[in-house]
């Protein structure tokens, strides 16, 4: 039976889940918006909402729980000076999970977890002009297309510069096998029956 196991496995041993729990929830306090799987997004929700309402107390005891999971101290200065401010009228549900669709490798459903309040990335006509000459920008000049040489009928194969004569073409693997082979025309045309 299940009873008091909470929380999602994510397919690794409990060291590694909860460090990749704690980068995550680093991340996302930095950035105040990160992309990873619904799963995840799920379980980062928990404990970020958890930490901002450790800053919402104050005190040293929540700022020492607080630093259990955010090694940086610039990171957890922010969280209890900025954005326990932020929130101090919320009553909880701090972040936000927009789902974005599966992910082009392995189809595994994306999602985007947000801090509310969190500065906008909607591009405005400025930005999108600027993004739209720097691409222009990057982009090398287009090369000319090669002139193709005409053969004539008749005319014997060129020879390579050291003197040997022209290499055949490749048939591909059903030349390599003997399979695929066609049968050699009678003369004049009429074909071997």
């Amino acid at each position: 039976m299940r009873h008091g196991k909470r929380g999602r496995i994510l397919d690794r041993p409990r060291d590694a889940r909860r460090a990749l729990l704690r980068s995550l929830v680093t991340a996302l306090l930095r950035e105040e918006r990160i992309k990873t799987t619904v799963a995840k997004a799920k379980e980062v929700r928990g404990k970020a909402e958890r930490l901002i309402t450790y800053a919402k107390e104050g005190g040293v005891a929540k700022r020492r729980l607080a630093a259990r999971d955010i090694q940086d101290r610039a990171l957890l200065s922010k969280l209890f000076d900025e954005i326990a401010s932020r929130f101090k009228e919320r009553a909880g549900g701090y972040t936000r999970i927009f789902h974005l669709g599966p992910r082009l490798g392995d189809a595994a459903p994306m999602a985007q977890i947000e801090l509310l309040g969190a500065p906008s990335v909607v591009k405005t006509e400025e930005t999108k002009g600027k993004a739209a000459s720097k691409k222009k920008q990057a982009r090398p000049a287009p090369r000319p297309p090669k002139p193709k040489a005409k053969k004539e009928e008749g005319a014997k194969p060129e020879t390579s510069p050291e003197g040997g004569e022209e290499k055949p073409k490749r048939r591909g693997l059903k030349g390599l096998f003997g399979g695929g082979r066609k049968k050699p025309p009678g003369p004049e045309g009429e074909s071997k029956e």
